[in-house]
Order: C-alpha cells, then structure tokens, then sequence
C-alpha cells in the first residue's frame, strides 16, 4: 500500500525544482542580457570607435606628409624658375646679346645645381622656344616615366598632374619661367613619389594614391 501523501509530497517537490530552474533560468538571462548590454556592448562600441579615431589620426598624418611633399616639390619648381641669373640668361638670349649653345652652356651647370637640391626629383628640363636648354636626371631615375603632356597646360600659373603606373607614382609639374609677367620659358619637373607612399604605409593601413574619378 502507498503511503497517504507521499505523491503529493512528490508532486510538489517536483513543481519547486522546476520553479527554481526556472527562476535560475531567468536570473542567468537577464544576468547575461543586463552585461551585453550595459557592459560588452558598450565596451565594443569603444573599442571600434577607438580603432576608427585611431585609423583616422594615421590616415591623417599620412595624408599631411604625402601633401607637404608635393607641396615642397610645388616650392621648389617655382624656385627653379625664379632664379634671376639663369633667367636673366634667356632675356640675353632674347635679346640677342648670346646664342644658343652659350645660352645652354651658361645654363646647364647651375640649373643641374638647382635641380639636385630638390628631394625626391628624378627629372628636370628647361625648355627656351621649344629647345631644352638644360636638363637633370637623378641617379636613380630610369625611362619609364608614362606620358603627362596632355594633362600640363601651358600657361602662367604652375601646371601639374600625377602620372600612375603599377609600380610607381610620379608627380610632374610645369612651371613657367616669367619676366615681367610674361613667359619666356618652361621648367618641367618629375617627382617620384613612391618611396614615399610606401615609407607611410603600415603593416594595418596601404597607402595608395589613386586618380579622381576612381576616388568618387
């Protein structure tokens, strides 16, 4: 014979277990959902804003530095043709005072000097009535330069395009030499600007200049 209340004793016991697993059940959820929520994912966001200012300030840095190179390079093609002796050497020319060859043999020597004092320079030319009076290459400059012509206006104010290969990213300028307010001659300049890139570059971040359209 079974013993008078000894299944409802059972019974209960079973109903507070399984009241308590439930219990326990909803403590360790809204545990776990109050330190996703007010810890991890708080946490996640700082962390991943943390990493995008971060990005940021990198990228930035990079971005000033490649600028001011190119700014300096700007710099210095305005100097190279403002110098007053050389380019008083071609009002002579103009004027009838030296021909050609002694135009160029007075040029060459100084403009080369002028030249390789620019950082990152690879090539120089100065152009009188469509003949190049003086030109400078660099040591470590090699003939793969792509073409920029169609891209440099000649005109008054300084001319300039980047020319990208696989392999490498020139920045070339043309820059008129002016007497008066007039143009008696040009000064074309090719900056190799892939040392550079790459010195910035990063084991996280690749720094890579790219033409406008494929920018926007």
């Amino acid at each position: 014979k079974k013993t008078p209340g000894m299944g409802n004793r059972t019974y209960s016991i079973q109903i507070f277990i399984k009241r308590v697993i439930i219990t326990l059940t909803a403590l360790v959820a809204v545990s776990s959902a109050a330190v996703i929520l007010l810890i991890y994912l708080p946490l996640k966001t700082e962390l991943q804003q943390s990493l995008i200012d971060n990005f940021d300030r990198l990228s930035y840095i990079s971005y000033a530095s490649l600028q001011n190179s190119i700014d300096r390079g700007i710099e210095g093609a305005r100097s190279m043709s403002s110098r007053t002796v050389i380019r008083n050497a071609i009002l002579e020319y103009e004027n009838g005072e030296i021909d050609m060859a002694e135009l160029i043999a007075y040029t060459q020597p100084k403009y080369q000097d002028g030249a390789k004092a620019l950082e990152h320079l690879i090539r120089a030319e100065r152009f009188v009535d469509d003949t190049i009076i003086a030109e400078y290459l660099s040591a470590d400059y090699k003939d793969h330069f792509c073409t920029t012509e169609d891209r440099l206006a000649e005109n008054s104010e300084i001319s300039s395009a980047l020319c990208l290969t696989d392999e490498h990213t020139f920045f070339a300028m043309l820059s008129p030499i002016l007497s008066e307010g007039r143009v008696i001659g040009y000064d074309k300049l090719v900056f190799d600007l892939s040392d550079q890139i790459q010195t910035l570059s990063t084991d996280t971040i690749k720094l890579e200049i790219i033409y406008q359209d494929e920018f926007e």
